[in-house]
């Protein structure tokens, strides 16, 4: 990773977090690891959020199959750490590109890309799971029927808390191509 304090106009020498990203192979021995490929948050409580994506790479393009965890670091970027793997193939069929949103209540929810079909219903839909950290003790995966999945990156970001407005708001964009 680099670091810029002046808003992007110089960055840091990079540092290798490699071995972070290590201590997923005893448990998901991946050939391929990569964030988002959207942006990582910071918790209220701190805490800098990255989600990742693996790939054993032995399938289609090397990205297949996969699994998706988080990296998190509680001393504003000094060290790294990883955390549980959420999900992987063939819970979800090729879990990959993530995103990451702090809920109201100080929760972690991943929104997650996935390539399983509904073959009765004829659809896809975005995969959800709930941790109270985004570290570890992730949700069983849920699907929700209200975000259709085409397949491709999403964003998700939080607008306002109640604290903030009257609302709790929190935005989604991907495509709308929910049957291809």
């Amino acid at each position: 990773y680099m670091r810029s304090t002046d808003d992007g106009l110089t960055f840091s020498e990079p540092v290798d977090i490699t071995e972070t990203f290590e201590g997923f192979r005893d448990e998901y021995d991946w050939k391929v690891i990569a964030t988002g490929p959207a942006h990582g948050i910071q918790l209220t409580n701190g805490r800098l959020l990255v989600p990742i994506w693996m790939s054993t790479g032995t399938g289609g393009g090397l990205h297949r199959p996969s699994a998706v965890a988080t990296i998190y670091s509680d001393d504003h970027g000094k060290t790294w750490k990883r955390g549980n793997i959420v999900v992987n193939n063939p819970e979800l069929t090729n879990p990959s590109e993530t995103i990451a949103v702090e809920l109201a209540d100080g929760r972690v929810m991943l929104n997650i890309r996935h390539e399983t079909y509904d073959r009765e219903i004829k659809v896809r839909y975005r995969a959800v799971a709930i941790s109270p950290n985004g570290a570890n003790q992730w949700s069983p995966i849920r699907i929700d029927t209200a975000l259709p999945e085409s397949i491709c990156m999403s964003s998700i970001l939080r607008l306002s808390t109640e604290a903030e407005s009257d609302k709790n708001r929190i935005l989604f964009a991907n495509p709308h191509n929910p049957g291809k």
